[in-house]
């Protein structure tokens, strides 16, 4: 498991000829759980997770809610293992998604 803070505001995953982006906002200053962190990445040999974290807020006991917002988008792109393949084939398809998530927030 690895956990870090991203101030990116973006993560993706690469299998086969798939790309998985995933989208979602990071607080400066704001405090987050398990040890500060808004991202989180799991895997063993069946599974991969990606799991992201709002920060730490407090709730209205009558009738607040809090809200964590995650935009997805899957792309299609074979991509090597070295990060000039990152590089070039990843970072195109993130910078193509910055419109469409900043019209969301």
């Amino acid at each position: 498991k690895l956990g870090l803070i991203n101030t990116l505001e973006w993560g993706a995953c690469c299998l086969g000829e798939e790309v998985f982006i995933k989208r979602y906002a990071y607080q400066p200053g704001a405090v987050y759980a398990d040890m500060g962190t808004n991202t989180q990445i799991f895997t063993d040999s069946d599974m991969i997770e990606f799991e992201t974290l709002g920060p730490l807020t407090k709730v209205p006991a009558a009738g607040g809610s809090v809200e964590h917002t995650e935009v997805w988008y899957l792309a299609e792109a074979r991509v090597g293992e070295d990060e000039s393949e990152i590089e070039s084939k990843v970072l195109p398809l993130v910078k193509a998604t910055e419109k469409l998530w900043s019209d969301w927030r």
